[in-house]
């Protein structure tokens, strides 16, 4: 059903009102004379009164009551269609209709006073099949404008990408699923006890499928039960490997509509908080971070990770009993299998971890699913498109071991894997870059990465290499919505930053010597990084500036809590400079109508001296203690912009130290002066609110960290 269908009403109203005014449901009014006098009036109601009962009456006015609202109400109904069918709609959105949404699902019609209800059968299930923007919309004219001119800069860049505002792809969030096609019911294998007979490749973690079992599992049939991980238990995350807590597994239960999810092990990446997200999606999008034990316990040691579980609007989610020891292969779990672990999660955008994200989750949707009608949406090789050139670059990258390698290629070569052609347009790659996936949570899409997580642990970790085969085998048999964009309108949408070694070691300080690495695998990037750090002349120079946006752009990575308790210290040293300041400036200036109002003209005459040297002596002095007071003001004014937190409590308790030894000085000291010995406990409690202020910091920040 079109969406011009859904916006207009259906005319039963009108054929309603016609019914029943050949039936004569309506009431007929009695024709009558109209009053000519009050008295005829009168003797009209006092006829009807004496002819009926009065409980008649008041139902013959109830039930002119009721039929004139009726006629009202039809009346507006039909104005209300005319207009709702004459309006011009900015989008039209394809969607199958529901049961609750068609007028014709219960059949109602009165017979000789009885109301019958027939229930038709239900309709078939409703889909989401897609919608156009109007013609003369700016994003249907889009292109990409040329590369900029900068020959400096050869490598890959964002280009612009035409998004709709936020408040219009939320409105144009599908209401109903998109169709799978032939695939309805898909379901995974549970395995009390692991069977090896036949293996083909595979771990306790994914099964050990036979070579025949995966052949099966790209014959897309209606219904299907294929190997998806977690093997081992009923539920993803209990005593399956890569299992989680259960307050864990309950909030990723609670995800009913979009995920946004990224994972870091082996404490490979600093954590990047998403930038430019509406408060709609602060509110309905779950932000999911996957990490191991590793990383949980550098994020906890550095004060980022508390008894919350959020960093910024990241959930932390900690992973125990990785099934593997390489960190790659351990992220393709929730990279690929995000919809078990989520499993009333209608749509999802994995990110890898050095990836943040700048553009709000549905705009990124819409874009990218709703407006194409797909379901699964990836980008393409910045540079790469062929399969047999991806593996030998991950060869020379030593990435993985070469052997491997060249036993998968083979494989897929046996299966019929040829280099990409033009042939195989409109598909515009062979190779993706696999850091971003979009996609709809559909039996089709969740069977695709389901498969292709089974080819990453039967064969190589390296998911470019076993994509299209998975891809191609699924194309050749259903018409799987599948949709590769540009690898710059990825990049529009995500900034690629540093791994955690590179950060350190562009970090470090040049006067510090670094200590060599120990010796790695050849799977480890570190080859990679040694490879590219010899750089000469102009390349020297870029890579200073990239370390100059790199250290920029961890300035504004801070959490939330510790901006708020940098903001808190800020205005703490702020407050007490100007009382510092002022304090000082009136002492040096000042100082005679200081002592004058505060213990008056006799104790300030005794306090100034009597003879000229002692009051030249004692201005001099007074003047000095002003300065050092504005000096401390001028200091505490510059201390307020340190952001490191541990400088921050440790200038705190040193303050706190200092006022109360203030106040203990009165104490013991000045009291015992006669012409101060009525003043000093108004100082003294001035002392203690001064200490009593940073003790309230402290009180803060150890909240901010503990909670």
């Amino acid at each position: 059903m079109s969406g011009g269908s859904l916006g207009i009403r259906s005319g039963s109203y009108g054929s309603l009102e016609k019914q029943q005014l050949q039936s004569g449901v309506l009431p007929i009014q009695p024709a009558r004379k109209p009053p000519k006098t009050p008295k005829d009036k009168d003797r009209f109601f006092y006829w009807i009164f004496k002819f009926a009962g009065r409980k008649k009456v008041g139902m013959l006015f109830l039930f002119t009551i009721s039929a004139a609202v009726f006629i009202w109400v039809l009346y507006v109904g039909k104005d209300e269609d005319s207009q709702e069918g004459n309006g011009v709609h900015n989008i039209s959105v394809n969607e199958s209709m529901s049961i609750g949404d068609s007028p014709s699902a219960i059949s109602t019609s009165k017979i000789m006073g009885l109301t019958t209800i027939s229930v038709l059968p239900p309709p078939p299930p409703s889909y989401f099949l897609g919608y156009t923007l109007p013609s003369g919309h700016p994003c249907n004219s889009f292109t990409l404008p040329p590369p900029p001119a900068d020959k400096k800069r050869t490598g890959p860049r964002p280009c612009p990408v035409c998004y709709l505002p936020v408040d219009e792809a939320i409105a144009l969030m599908p209401k109903f699923p998109s169709p799978s096609p032939v695939l309805k019911n898909l379901a995974f294998i549970y395995e009390e006890t692991l069977s090896r007979d036949g293996e083909f490749g595979g771990s306790d973690f994914g099964g050990y499928p036979t070579l025949r079992q995966r052949n099966e599992s790209f014959d897309i049939r209606e219904s299907m039960s294929v190997h998806c991980g977690f093997v081992r238990g009923t539920k993803p995350g209990r005593n399956t490997g890569f299992d989680m807590d259960e307050d864990d597994l309950l909030e990723m239960e609670r995800c009913y509509s979009v995920v946004v999810a990224s994972a870091i092990f082996g404490n490979f990446d600093e954590i990047n908080q998403p930038k430019n997200i509406s408060d709609y999606s602060k509110e309905t999008v779950c932000f999911l971070m996957f990490v191991d034990e590793e990383t949980e316990k550098y994020l906890r040691s550095s004060g980022r990770l508390r008894t919350s579980k959020k960093i910024g609007l990241w959930r932390i989610i900690v992973a125990h009993s990785l099934p593997y020891t390489d960190a790659r292969r351990t992220g393709k779990i929730p990279k690929l299998l995000l919809h078990r672990m989520v499993p009333n999660a209608r749509y999802s955008i994995w990110l890898d971890g050095k990836l943040e994200l700048v553009v709000d989750p549905y705009q990124i949707l819409e874009r990218f699913l709703w407006r194409k009608n797909a379901t699964f949406a990836i980008s393409k090789h910045y540079k790469r498109f062929d399969v047999f050139v991806e593996a030998e670059a991950n060869k020379a990258a030593g990435k993985y071991d070469n052997a491997s390698i060249d036993y998968q290629i083979e494989f897929y070569k046996n299966e019929g894997l040829t280099p990409y052609t033009e042939a195989k347009l409109p598909l515009i790659s062979d190779v993706p870059e696999g850091c971003v996936i979009v996609r709809e949570h559909v039996p089709i899409s969740n069977l695709f990465t389901c498969l292709w997580f089974n080819e990453v642990d039967r064969f190589t970790s390296r998911d470019q290499i076993s994509f299209s085969t998975v891809r191609d085998k699924l194309l050749s048999r259903v018409d799987f919505h599948f949709l590769m964009f540009l690898d710059c309108e990825r990049r529009d949408f995500v900034v690629q930053k540093y791994h955690r070694n590179i950060l350190e070691r562009l970090e470090a300080p040049a006067g510090v010597a670094l200590h060599p690495p120990p010796p790695v695998l050849e799977t480890s990037p570190e080859k990679v990084v040694r490879r590219s750090s010899v750089r000469r002349g102009r390349d020297r120079r870029a890579g200073s500036r990239r370390h100059r946006k790199v250290v920029a752009g961890r300035e504004a990575n801070y959490t939330k809590e510790e901006k708020r308790m940098g903001s808190a210290f800020m205005v703490m040293c702020i407050l007490h400079s100007v009382i510092a300041m002022t304090c000082g400036g009136l002492m040096m200036f000042y100082m005679k109508e200081v002592y004058t109002l505060g213990h008056g003209v006799e104790a300030a005459t005794k306090l100034l001296g009597s003879t000229p040297h002692d009051q030249l002596l004692i201005k001099t002095s007074d003047s000095f203690s002003g300065l050092l007071l504005v000096a401390i003001g001028f200091l505490l004014l510059m201390v307020s912009f340190v952001k490191d937190r541990d400088f921050q409590v440790f200038f705190a308790k040193g303050c706190t130290l200092l006022h109360f030894f203030m106040a203990m000085w009165r104490v013991f000291f000045e009291r015992k002066v006669e012409d101060l010995a009525w003043d000093w406990l108004r100082q003294t409690v001035g002392d203690l609110l001064l200490a009593l202020s940073w003790i309230f910091f402290l009180v803060y920040s150890w909240r901010e960290k503990y909670d």
